[in-house]
């Protein structure tokens, strides 16, 4: 049996006028799930979304998620945001600093992102 982890973390709240969306991935036995939540600077929920594929690679997970986080700003015309979250490759990614090979529904994910760049976000690990 493997012992359970247990680590603390604390939500920061983004400055005034700022909106936050937290994003995570994960991978299952059957596919992965992507999530996202948005909470505004006094920690008011604003919205959110999930997204459920038959991948088993990580790496997608978390790069759906980014993308899912800059379309549901989109969708709330959301004009200043901070998008959070612990991929450090999407990020670095999404910032142009790198071109991985992708395939199949991971290309249709980020075509957003090679297409129209977020202006209205940053990116935070």
């Amino acid at each position: 049996m493997v012992p359970a982890v247990s680590h603390q973390s604390s939500w920061t709240t983004p400055p005034e006028g700022f909106i936050k969306i937290n994003v995570d991935g994960a991978v299952g036995h059957t596919g992965i799930a992507s999530s996202t939540i948005v909470r505004d600077h006094v920690d008011h929920f604003q919205g959110c979304i999930t997204h459920c594929s038959v991948s088993t690679l990580l790496f997608e997970a978390k790069a759906i998620v980014f993308a899912l986080g800059v379309e549901l700003a989109a969708t709330l015309n959301i004009q200043h945001c901070i998008i959070e979250g612990d991929a450090q490759s999407i990020i670095t990614y999404i910032e142009g600093d790198v071109s991985p090979q992708f395939h199949g529904e991971f290309d249709q994910s980020f075509w957003w992102f090679t297409t129209t760049p977020p202006v209205c976000c940053s990116f935070e690990k």
